[in-house]
């Protein structure tokens, strides 16, 4: 008999497992000597759901025609962030303190490359350095709004992969709060959903009829 295999989306996986996580947590409040078989099951399953998220996240291919404009808006804004920190050093502080030494060599050394090798064949999110990725993923809105003559396609192209990053942001963070505490965490979802919320209002209105 060959291996099933059951394929869910992000969002259902994270359905299943707050309900290992919750059943979990109700047999360790009962503390019962007979649920020890069980408790170790289950850390043991949600232990390999857990890393399962993360090694399938971000597994749709970025095609090439939208790696070239992510290649574009890294490559013009690592040039900003240079000569910012070459004005800085020079004493030219003013207007140019904006830039963090360690996040240029995170572009430089980790977005631009992983760009580079995607031009032809297309970039797969894991393949670049988490931070790294939300570094760029940033620049979207500036890069749609100050590139207007790019083709419909291209343009909704980069706006679903940035409403897609913001949400599983959003669904991420949600989920890693308490239940105890979500209210006071509300903003910080809401800032990832405000984001996505005012950059298709202004793309709506921009469009081409």
């Amino acid at each position: 008999m060959g291996n099933a295999q059951l394929n869910l989306n992000t969002l259902e996986v994270g359905v299943v497992l707050n309900s290992l996580k919750a059943r979990f947590d109700a047999l360790k409040t009962l503390n019962r000597d007979e649920d020890r078989i069980e408790l170790h099951d289950l850390s043991n399953v949600i232990f390999f759901v857990e890393r399962a998220m993360k090694e399938n996240y971000g597994q749709e291919l970025i095609k090439p025609n939208l790696v070239k404009h992510l290649f574009q808006t890294a490559t013009e804004h690592i040039a900003e962030m240079k000569e910012a920190i070459e004005e800085y050093e020079k004493g030219n502080t003013k207007g140019n303190e904006w830039v963090d030494p360690n996040d240029y060599v995170i572009w430089e050394s980790f977005v631009l490359p992983a760009l580079e090798e995607g031009l032809a064949n297309g970039l797969y999110p894991h393949e670049m350095i988490g931070k790294g990725f939300g570094f760029l993923m940033s620049q979207i809105p500036y890069h749609v709004k100050t590139h207007p003559e790019m083709s419909k396609t291209d343009r909704s192209g980069l706006l679903r992969l940035y409403c897609q990053f913001e949400l599983m942001d959003a669904h991420g963070y949600a989920t890693a709060v308490a239940p105890e505490w979500f209210i006071e965490n509300i903003p910080s979802v809401m800032a990832h959903i405000n984001r996505v919320r005012e950059l298709l209002i202004e793309n709506t209105k921009a469009a081409p009829r």
